[in-house]
């Protein structure tokens, strides 16, 4: 056999081989499940989702958080005699952190942490007395900048960064005026 059959049938042979590559990927399917109230979910209106570094499915709805492991939901909600539940059970936006930590926004109840060794929530709500307090409103949005900094976007009250050390929060002026600026409310 010349060096070019062998090019010749090394070749044919790869592309043989990479049909039937082809041809059994086509067939993988992709299963999806439904989870709504019926499976467990408290609302079946689903508005975020996380996942956090013990591969819990955090589900933020109209009506409740939800944490999935795979098998069952367990739930939390707003708990008006209870300063460690959820500052409101409407979620808006859920956010995993570089520490591990996920941060929870909510409809008109601030922001929350939760604080996984107990199993409760730390909140972050406005305090008209207190300047440092998160602004009053819905959080929409919640980020983490490379210095760690956790950001939180309040409808109606602007831009909030959070200080770690003094668990307070800054208000971000608004500065629309200036070309290419962000608008902080």
């Amino acid at each position: 056999m010349t060096l070019d059959n062998l090019y010749r049938n090394t070749a044919v042979l790869l592309l043989i081989f990479s049909w039937f590559l082809a041809a059994g990927e086509s067939r993988l399917s992709v299963e999806f499940e439904h989870l709504g109230v019926d499976q467990g979910l408290s609302h079946n209106s689903g508005l975020c989702i996380q996942q956090d570094s013990h591969g819990f499915i955090w589900i933020g709805t109209q009506n409740g958080l939800n944490r999935y492991d795979g098998y069952t939901f367990k739930k939390y909600f707003h708990e008006p005699n209870d300063s460690t539940s959820l500052s409101d059970s409407y979620i808006n936006s859920l956010f995993l952190d570089s520490r591990g930590d996920i941060w929870v926004g909510t409809n008109k109840g601030g922001l929350n942490r939760y604080d996984r060794n107990n199993d409760r929530f730390q909140r972050f709500q406005n305090d008209p007395d207190e300047p440092n307090s998160i602004g009053e409103g819905s959080v929409t949005q919640i980020a983490e900048d490379a210095n760690g900094t956790i950001w939180a976007a309040v409808i109606s009250s602007g831009l909030f960064r959070f200080n770690r050390k003094n668990s307070d929060f800054y208000r971000i002026p608004n500065i629309s005026e200036t070309p290419g600026a962000l608008r902080g409310q």
